[in-house]
């Protein structure tokens, strides 16, 4: 090594460390500065890295590179595994990539539950220092980045409770690093309390509380390549030699908790490790160089690093999840990464392990098999796992973590009722994650303010659930519009899914999000596209919500969208589109005035769909179109024989309220009207003798009369009055009574009676009464004042008729006149021109 422009050069220290190794350093000078040369044995190697114009050299034996470690309590491989052994329980090598987002390695624990062992250690120093923290092999590493004080932490006392058995120092002149150790596997926590640092130690993997740190890639204006890794003010880098492995790590510690990598990360010229705090770096390079900046940790080498271009799918679902974390109920960590090629295999590795379990190793192992199922989207193999458990563990359905697995494995099953009910845990939804699926299995509008941690929370998911999670985000969210979110988890889908019924499906939420935003001929041109394409669930959302707008923008007559939804729903069925079409057509049917289809189309739809949240409403907006189309007068006209098909058909519509009896009544009017007069008459009938309302009653027996006075049956009419207490009947309806009494009495030749009567009452219905009985009776000079009456109220404009039941009036008698017609028929003529 030749060291340029040096002021001093003081090789003892080296030359007593060489001395360890058997090597000999030697310094002279050279044409181009000073040459520091060190010789060494064949069986030691070195390793230099420069860190902050400091240059690092490592020297160890090769033949101590790696110790034996067991399967069970390590982490991660540290070494080959025979061929064909069983290897589930630890992560397979990570692949060599040059992705933003952290490779995630399977979890140690499959519990999300958190059993957190009782006593914590603290770590008190007299000012602020920097922590780091991370599992290797079966060690805890813990470093800060200052001296330990001469006191030191009096640990060994309080081990007892921590759950570990061991506490070492390594010594480092400028950090002070300790070595955990405990014959079961512990997962470091730490927070902070003024200057202390306080590390709780769980036995599971928990879910994350702070964004996970992301690796970016970067080109500098020459061209060259760096990782910049964002940390907020991360301290200097420390240099540290794994006496377990002897290779060296860069580790970072950070000044605040929360910063850590959730997985592991590796490429060809280093490796970032997973962590609980800070960066921990291997450099594979000897020129490595690490850096640490306000914003991050820089890594670089001269000429750049061989990080090859982020794909563009990787980048668009990494760049998202530094924007919002999300709360987990199970850390992503604790989900499996699947190859389609080694699944067949690991299934059975699985299934192999589970027949030869224990029973607390079996629910862990079930709990990964429903996770293996989900991560693949299996969701009724992932179900079956879940009874499985709940059958060996009675109180498994307890926990959110299971409650959230049954959920999306429901979700899978399309059984969504079901599914609501295990996510709407309060547990389960006080979490991002349980929020996310009940809103997905809901089928509820995303709120595009949650929507960022929503992806965050999916973008983890292994790649056929993430998709699964992504697509059902997208189209709960395109009803909010162009949001930010939206928009780049559209593009992040549209590079990682790449088939074309997907693609298809992209485009027409884009036309979705195009319309929402304004830009109908956009959104139109895109349909229009859609439309064409071989994919018919696509083609068919694109058509319904084409037509839907072309009629709201008044661009297709209501016929026209009618004729298209008609065609539509004949070629899709069975679904929320179905649905969806049904009840529009119920909307344009009524606007055209075709109250029979509308009822037909609404029908179907609740009958076809009873669980959809919108039925109830559907439902409701059914009664009130049958009780309008026998009681409005401001709807078209139909035909009487119209109106009683749509009774006949939709009966089940007639309303158990108040609105009842109006419906029953306005229904004889129409069956009178088609020559249905004794069919009218029997239904009212039998309505009048299961009635016990006194005023419905009297409404009743008021149109029974009329409609037997119509068929020419004046007593059965007065016998129909007499059925109510005369008290009971409305005021509002008394003169109506008085007037069919009337009528009755003259049709039985009671003309008397019946002008006594309506003695009290006034109107041109009256009088017109009063005319008829006084030409019965013959009395011809009453008929004749009677009839000029009616002749100066025609000529004056005055009303028909008069409301003021209490207006008297004299009474006029005559004799009968030769030739007059009789009171029978006179009264039936007159009965048959009112009704």
């Amino acid at each position: 090594m030749t060291f340029y422009a040096v002021d001093r050069l003081d090789i003892s220290q080296l030359r007593a460390a060489n001395s360890h190794c058997g090597g000999k350093a030697k310094v002279r000078a050279s044409k181009n500065g000073v040459l520091l040369t060190i010789e060494l044995p064949e069986n030691v190697e070195a390793r230099d890295v420069v860190l902050n114009d400091i240059l690092a050299i490592d020297l160890f034996h090769r033949v101590s590179l790696v110790k034996p470690q067991s399967v069970k309590n390590s982490t991660e491989k540290t070494g080959t595994p025979e061929e064909g052994s069983a290897q589930e329980l630890v992560p397979e090598p990570p692949e060599v990539i040059a992705s933003t987002q952290l490779a995630t390695q399977e979890p140690q624990a499959f519990n999300h539950t958190t059993e957190e062992i009782s006593q914590p250690l603290t770590f008190s120093w007299a000012q602020p220092v920097a922590a780091a923290a991370f599992r290797r092999g079966s060690s805890i590493w813990l470093l800060f980045d200052a001296v330990a004080p001469d006191h030191g932490f009096a640990l060994e006392q309080g081990l007892a409770g921590t759950g570990l058995t061991r506490v070492e120092q390594q010594p480092h002149p400028r950090a002070t690093i300790l070595q955990l150790s405990s014959n079961q596997t512990l997962y470091p926590r730490l927070v902070r309390n003024g200057n202390a640092w306080i590390i709780h130690f769980e036995q599971s993997l928990t879910a994350p509380t702070d964004p996970p740190v992301v690796a970016d890639r970067f080109e500098l204006e020459n061209g060259e390549t760096r990782l910049l890794i964002p940390v907020a003010e991360p301290a200097n880098p420390v240099l540290f030699t794994d006496p377990n492995v002897g290779d060296t790590l860069v580790i970072v510690p950070v000044r605040e908790p929360g910063a850590a990598t959730h997985g592991d990360f590796q490429m060809t010229e280093l490796h970032i490790l997973p962590t609980r705090l800070g960066v921990v770096i291997q450099p594979l390079a000897d020129d490595l160089r690490v850096r640490s900046f306000p914003d991050g940790v820089e890594v670089t080498r001269a000429g750049g690093l061989n990080v090859s271009r982020v794909p563009d799918a990787t980048r668009a679902m990494a760049l998202m999840q530094p924007a919002a974390e999300g709360r987990r109920i199970i850390a992503a960590e604790e989900w499996p990464r699947l190859k389609p090629s080694a699944f067949a295999g690991r299934l059975n590795d699985l299934s192999s392990r589970l027949s030869l379990a224990d029973t607390v190793n079996r629910r862990l192992l079930l709990r990964r098999l429903c996770q293996f199922y989900l991560a693949a989207g299996l969701g009724a193999e992932a179900a079956g796992a879940l009874d499985r458990l709940e059958a060996a563990d009675a109180n498994a359905s307890g926990d959110a973590s299971f409650l959230l697995l049954r959920g999306i494995a429901r979700y899978l099953n399309r059984r969504n009722d079901t599914a609501v009910t295990d996510l709407g845990d309060p547990e389960v939804i006080s979490t991002d994650e349980g929020a996310m699926w009940l809103a997905i299995a809901s089928g509820s509008d995303v709120d595009p303010a949650r929507l960022p941690a929503w992806i965050n929370v999916a973008a983890t998911y292994p790649p056929t659930l993430r998709d699964i999670a992504g697509r059902a985000l997208l189209e709960g969210a395109a009803a909010g519009g162009p949001a930010p979110a939206t928009i780049e988890l559209l593009t992040a889908l549209r590079l990682t899914i790449s088939d074309t019924s997907t693609q298809s499906w992209l485009d027409y939420l884009e036309g979705r999000l195009r319309a929402t935003a304004g830009d109908v001929d956009g959104a139109l041109a895109i349909w229009d596209g859609v439309v064409k394409t071989s994919e018919p669930a696509t083609s068919a959302r694109a058509e319904a919500d084409r037509v839907q707008l072309l009629h709201r923008l008044q661009r297709i007559s209501t016929l026209d969208a009618i004729k298209a939804y008609e065609l539509l729903q004949l070629i899709w069925r069975g679904d929320e589109l179905h649905f969806r079409i049904l009840n529009d057509l119920g909307r344009l049917y009524e606007e055209v005035g075709d109250y029979a289809a509308a009822l037909r189309s609404w029908r179907e739809a609740v009958s076809s769909y009873p669980s959809h949240k919108q039925s109830p409403a559907i439902t409701r907006g059914m009664l009130d179109l049958f009780v309008r189309t026998f009681t409005s007068k401001a709807g078209p006209a139909q035909s009487p024989w119209k109106s009683v098909a749509i009774y006949e058909e939709f009966k089940e519509l007639l309303p158990v309220d108040h609105r009842r009896t109006d419906v029953v009544i306005a229904y004889a009017d129409h069956l009178a009207a088609a020559g249905l007069t004794r069919q009218a008459t029997v239904m009212l009938e039998r309505a009048l003798a299961t009635s016990d309302a006194a005023d419905e009653r009297a409404k009743i027996a008021l149109k029974v009369a009329q409609l037997h006075l119509a068929d020419g049956q004046a007593d059965q009419a007065l016998a129909s009055l007499e059925m109510v207490d005369p008290q009971a009947i409305p005021q509002e309806l008394r003169r109506q009574q008085r007037m069919i009494t009337a009528r009755g009495l003259i049709a039985l030749d009671r003309t008397g009676d019946a002008l006594a009567t309506i003695s009290k009452d006034k109107g041109n219905d009256i009088d017109a009464l009063r005319l008829a009985a006084h030409q019965a009776l013959g009395h011809w000079s009453a008929a004749a004042a009677v009839d000029k009456q009616l002749e100066i109220r025609a000529m004056s404009g005055s009303p028909v008729s008069s409301s003021s039941p209490e207006d008297t009036e004299p009474s006029v008698q005559g004799s009968a006149a030769p030739g007059a017609p009789s009171g029978m028929e006179a009264g039936r003529a007159l009965s048959q021109l009112m009704i």
